[in-house]
């Protein structure tokens, strides 16, 4: 539903951010004629650092913060948008998914003809919908992708190549090959359902959209920074750290490990027999590795936590079947409490594997003018969820 005002079109949606230990949301207009969006309200909630947890006790803590979320969202965040304007409603509902909530995968696909010919946008059509239907029944038909409880949310179609070649414009281009990257994400069919049932209740007139958090994160870097052709992006949560590496502008590997703050938290905690939070405290510190702040008899124990964190990133880094090396620029997002530990230690892990240096780009809220939170995964999914209002 539009809300027109004097000659404006205002548009209106609901951001919700999934990660692995806690969910937020924010309500969010935008104003068509000026372009001038607004944060009217936003909402995050924390699952508990546990002294031990399973991937089943995660989800069923995520799903109860996702229910809470979207209750508050429902009243407060609704009042608020009534505030703002009472003739506004939420138009739809964007969802994105962190690992180990989803799984993004991608794959080329390629079509040529010995005879040359014209690409235009029927032609992209068809073969990005003949792409996607091959995707669906593929997924459907997946035996493996039951087992694990993973159901298709969405699929992309990104990075065109005519000829082996990366062309901004491409229509009218003659050409004998045309490529172009297919992203499937896969949801947790549990979540999926939760997210699904909880929106028909307390929003059931808007429209629903669900991505993966690394797609998500792939569009705003891309977006802000329009010609990085090859970069990785890594996003660490509470109990994952997700990886993906960008080639020619697309995104072409993903993959993650089980292993994020309160992972490595929980860790320290056993080795030392003292409470998660306290050691959450040593990832939390100004300086590398934060050792300089550990107490003496503790360093040892520690240094040996984190190194173990180093292998299984270095593995992370060689398991994305990518041939070629580490891409010089990282852009990392993670909490800003654990931000300079995450980039001092995912920067020495790259290193180490490559001998090269690589630059570290940090996302905080500097990067956005929606600078109404520091709450930067939902800075994110309202970058995301504008730039889908403008395309």
């Amino acid at each position: 539903m539009f809300s027109f005002g004097s000659q404006s079109a205002i548009l209106c949606g609901a951001i919700i951010d999934i990660g692995s230990g806690s969910v937020g949301a924010a309500i969010v207009t935008l104003d068509t004629v000026t372009n001038q969006s607004t944060i009217v309200w936003s909402h995050r909630e924390f699952t508990l650092l546990r002294t031990s947890t399973t991937l089943a006790d995660a989800e069923r803590a995520v799903k109860t913060a996702f229910v809470n979320v979207f209750l508050e969202l429902g009243n407060a965040g609704l009042k608020a948008l009534h505030e703002h304007n009472k003739d506004l409603q939420v138009q739809n509902v964007q969802i994105s998914l962190a690992a180990p909530w989803q799984y993004t995968a991608s794959k080329v696909v390629i079509f040529s003809d010995e005879k040359e010919f014209v690409v235009d946008n029927e032609l992209l059509r068809d073969l990005s919908k003949k792409a996607n239907e091959q995707g669906e029944a593929e997924a459907n038909n997946s035996e493996l992708l039951k087992e694990f409880g993973l159901t298709l949310i969405s699929q992309e179609t990104i990075g065109t190549m005519i000829n082996g070649y990366a062309i901004t414009d491409i229509l009218k281009k003659r050409a004998n090959e045309l490529s172009f990257v297919q992203i499937s994400m896969l949801g947790d069919k549990g979540m999926i359902e939760a997210i699904k049932e909880t929106q028909e209740k307390l929003l059931p007139k808007a429209d629903l959209s669900i991505t993966s958090f690394i797609f998500m994160f792939y569009s705003v870097v891309i977006r802000l920074y329009p010609h990085t052709l090859e970069a990785a992006v890594v996003d660490i949560t509470k109990e994952a750290t997700e990886l993906g590496i960008i080639r020619d502008g697309a995104l072409r590997f993903v993959s993650h490990i089980p292993v994020g703050s309160f992972t490595l938290a929980r860790a320290i905690a056993e080795q030392l027999s003292i409470p998660p939070e306290e050691a959450f405290t040593y990832l939390k510190t100004n300086t590398d590795y934060g050792i300089a702040s550990i107490p003496e008899k503790h360093k040892a124990i520690v240094e040996q936590v984190f190194g173990a964190y180093d292998d299984e990133l270095k593995t992370l880094f060689k398991n994305t079947h990518d041939e070629l090396s580490i891409p010089r620029s990282i852009f990392i997002h993670t909490e800003l409490h654990t931000e300079l530990f995450f980039n001092h230690t995912i920067k020495r892990a790259a290193t180490e594997l490559t001998d090269t240096e690589h630059t570290i780009h940090p996302v905080t809220s500097k990067l956005f003018s929606e600078s109404h939170t520091g709450d930067t995964s939902i800075l994110l999914g309202i970058r995301h969820w504008l730039d889908a209002q403008s395309t």
